[in-house]
Formats: C-alpha cells, sequence, structure tokens
C-alpha cells in the first residue's frame, strides 16, 4: 500500500515538473513565432556579456529588421504580415548555429547573439540570414519580396548592454539608409586609454 502511494506520488511530482518546465519554456517565447522573446534574449545577452567579460570571448550582436514591412501589412493585410513574420523567424532560426541565439525584440525587429564568435564569423552568419530570405519563394498575397536590413557588432569588454545594442541599431539603420537588404558592420573602436594603458 505504501509503495502504490509513493509511486503514485513519484509520478504526480513528475508531471508537475514536465508542466513546470512547459511554462517556463513558454514565458521564453513569443506566442506568435515560436522564437525568443525580448525579456528572454536581453537577458541573454546580459549574461553572454558577463561570459565574455571573465573568458575574454567574442561576442557579437545582430539586429535585424523586416525591410518595408509596414507596406506588406497595408497592402496583404496583418495576417498575411504574421505569416511573414512566421517565415522570417523559421528561415533565421534554420540558418544560426546551435549555441546562437535569435529572438523578436519587438514587432519587425529581431535580436541575434552569437557568443564565442568573431566578428568573420558573425559577419557569414547574418549574411547567410540576408541570402536565405531574399531567395525564399515567398507568395501568397505579397506584392514584393521580402528582404532584411542587418546591423551587426562585436562586443567591447565592459561596455553596457545599452550601448552595445545602440550601436548595432545604428548599424542597422546604416544599412536601411545604404538602400536596405544588407549586412553594415560597425567595427569596436578601442579608446586610446584602453590601448596605453593610462
Amino acid at each position: 500500500l505504501l509503495t502504490g502511494r509513493v509511486q503514485r506520488l513519484h509520478s504526480a511530482l513528475l508531471k508537475a515538473s514536465t508542466k513546470i518546465k512547459d511554462i517556463e519554456e513558454n514565458a521564453q517565447r513569443d506566442a506568435l513565432l515560436g522564437c525568443y522573446n525580448r525579456r528572454y534574449i536581453v537577458a541573454v545577452l546580459e549574461e553572454q556579456k558577463r561570459v565574455a567579460d571573465e573568458t575574454g570571448t567574442d561576442l557579437c550582436l545582430a539586429v535585424i529588421d523586416l525591410d518595408y514591412f509596414k507596406l506588406v501589412n497595408d497592402e496583404a493585410g496583418h495576417l498575411a504580415g504574421d505569416d511573414v513574420l512566421r517565415t522570417f523567424a523559421r528561415i533565421a532560426q534554420d540558418n544560426v548555429r546551435q549555441g546562437d541565439v535569435f529572438g523578436r525584440y519587438g514587432g519587425e525587429e529581431f535580436l541575434l547573439v552569437l557568443p564565442e564568435t568573431s566578428l568573420l564569423a558573425a559577419l557569414n552568419s547574418a549574411e547567410r540570414i540576408r541570402e536565405q530570405v531574399e531567395s525564399y519563394a515567398w507568395s501568397g498575397k505579397l506584392k514584393r519580396s521580402i528582404t532584411v536590413s542587418i546591423g551587426l557588432t562585436q562586443y567591447i569588454p565592459g561596455e553596457s548592454g545599452l550601448d552595445l545594442f545602440s550601436r548595432t541599431d545604428t548599424a542597422m539603420y546604416m544599412a536601411k539608409r545604404g538602400g536596405r537588404n544588407q549586412v553594415v558592420v560597425e567595427e569596436p573602436t578601442v579608446q586610446f586609454w584602453q590601448t596605453s594603458g593610462c
């Protein structure tokens, strides 16, 4: 009798543990797209900054924005816009490495955190995503092809997450102003006092 109760209790605890894990996983995901949400990706970025500061490993960040997305919604409707976002999120997730973290920052803007990644390797990843989006056979009510503008930069040890995001976001806007459908790299500059030891 006691053994049966212990087994039932163990089974109930296992089910509760599984439900809690599911709830935690769902809390990290964007409900519409299935990729990570803003809260989770910002937390990952802060954690990876800490790791980079402690280990000296490279860390890169990309800001990805869908070009002319408002026109997609205006011309094809919001349901078609949602389909474009879902398809883009799938394309992006299919073209990143296992250790990279991709998520929706807001609207049609996404972040890609690339831990332990040089700027050149990060550029290759960003360019691969850009090419896959451009060459995808978009269909349905869309009157235009879908492209993305990507800003990319490398973390400077000790800088704030806000500064890193701001530099990367600026690079993304440079990609927009430069004609869209491109990756713009903002190379980190090391301050004089950091190199001279002052």
